[in-house]
């Protein structure tokens, strides 16, 4: 039988060809593949865009509506207007995510300013704007989802072997995640809608000479009902000794502070107390918290017993008509007590 010589050499080449048929094919595919999810990539990012829009074109009523109810809070709308206007103008996915973030924050504080006022709270404009907002959201927050997902397909096509040559070879680039707050999931920052002392601190030291030195930290959140300028301390210019006799007590006031700095403050004899008035009588606070720290000196505040000796000092006046959210009250001796000494704080 005699045998073809260039059988083999034929079978080797087709082979070959046939490895060259399926590589190409696969590169093509590769090649489709990139392609769509580039495309889709674009697709579910103008869905996004979409939505984006629908959220600017309603924020502008939702920023009026409640303006009409606290016209004061200048700074929080100016603060939505101008985050509105930089997300508008935003280019590219990671500077559109930033001022979205912002745009989002400055909406939190908005909504905050809402809670404040139970009739806005209650108006049926303000309600649906409300409603139609959350629905914008959640629809931003499917897209976004969409979005990210798609990316997340594509980038991981670019990055493996052996699809990642092809990318390379046709200039297929990784797309950015676009990253926001679950809107569902967001919350406001912690915030006090109603005026309240929110922290009371008082520091007691019995002092060498018998004085007592005071230091009273407070901090209260002002929102221009009862504190517009400043707070007014009451302290008492009597006490009663162990006969329950009254006693007349003077104070030296040593410091007066807002926020850390030196505060203006009137100081005044009105009938059983010493009051003091901090702040300027022309100049309006603005809403939120403020720290105010007194420090003052008093006489006359220990009473002597048989068995023992005592302070009776009323931290937090009695008579305080505010709510006060949290206190604490430290007390400080010149020197160690001893083992047989006791101390009772009441």
């Amino acid at each position: 039988m005699i045998r073809p010589i260039i059988a083999l050499p034929l079978t080797i080449a087709g082979v070959f060809f046939g490895i060259v048929l399926l590589i190409l094919f696969y590169f093509i595919s590769i090649y489709n593949k990139l392609v769509r999810l580039k495309t889709l990539v674009g697709e579910s990012w103008s869905g996004i865009d979409v939505q984006l829009k629908k959220r600017y074109d309603l924020i502008p009523n939702l920023v009026e509506t409640v303006k009409g109810y606290a016209s004061h809070e200048k700074e929080t709308f100016e603060s939505v207007t101008m985050a509105r206007v930089a997300a508008q103008s935003a280019n590219g996915v990671k500077e559109q995510e930033q001022a979205e973030k912002n745009l989002n924050q400055a909406l939190v504080n908005l909504m905050a300013v809402a809670e404040r006022y139970p009739e806005l709270k209650a108006n049926t404009n303000f309600m649906q704007l409300q409603h139609q907002l959350t629905e914008i959201e959640e629809d931003i927050e499917k897209s976004r989802r969409y979005y990210n997902g798609t990316v997340r397909e594509q980038n991981i096509l670019i990055d493996s072997f052996p699809s990642n040559i092809v990318a390379n070879m046709f200039n297929f680039t990784k797309s950015s995640f676009f990253e926001l707050e679950n809107t569902a999931e967001r919350q406001a920052p912690k915030e006090h809608y109603e005026e309240l002392i929110t922290n009371y601190e008082v520091d007691i030291e019995v002092l060498k000479s018998g004085k007592i030195r005071v230091t009273e930290d407070i901090e209260v959140n002002a929102l221009g009902m009862e504190i517009q300028r400043g707070i007014v301390r009451e302290l008492p210019l009597y006490r009663k000794d162990e006969h329950h006799s009254a006693i007349k007590v003077e104070y030296d006031i040593l410091s007066v502070e807002h926020n850390g700095a030196e505060s203006n403050y009137l100081e005044n004899r009105e009938g059983k107390y010493l009051v003091i008035k901090i702040g300027s009588p022309d100049v309006f606070i603005e809403d939120g918290l403020h720290q105010y720290r007194i420090v003052y000196e008093v006489d006359k505040q220990i009473g002597s017993f048989e068995a023992y000796d005592e302070i009776y000092w009323n931290a937090i006046d009695t008579d305080c008509q505010a709510l006060v959210e949290d206190s604490l009250v430290l007390f400080q001796t010149s020197r160690a007590l001893e083992e047989d000494e006791g101390l009772t704080v009441a």
